[in-house]
């Protein structure tokens, strides 16, 4: 080994492991140097929309299949309530209609 090495041969590896490894950390931390020099004076911030157009079709979707959806459950209760009135109606047409047909056949 030459002279100008920090070890020597006759080092022990005690000796060897203080000098490679930490022995002792600092846990003391100050960040005011830190921010004083990295801080700033004015904060602003941008929010950019991407997804507007996902965003619309994502929202329209869910809200036509509900919408068809409780016109599913809705209407056809309404109907067999409104049923005999819709009976009536179909009658004083198809009565209406019959009376036009026999007015247009007496005519010359």
């Amino acid at each position: 080994m030459t002279t100008d090495a920090r070890l020597q041969v006759t080092t022990t590896i005690g000796t060897i492991e203080r000098r490679i490894f930490v022995g002792k950390w600092s846990s003391t931390y100050n960040f005011t140097g830190y921010y004083a020099a990295y801080s700033s004076s004015i904060c602003t911030y941008t929010i950019e929309e991407h997804r507007a157009f996902l965003t619309i079709i994502t929202t329209v979707i869910p809200l036509v299949g509900g919408l068809s959806r409780t016109t599913d459950v809705v209407v056809p209760p309404l109907a067999r309530l409104d049923r005999p009135h819709l009976c009536r109606r179909i009658h004083r047409l198809k009565t209406s209609i019959n009376q036009r047909k026999k007015i247009i056949r007496l005519q010359p």
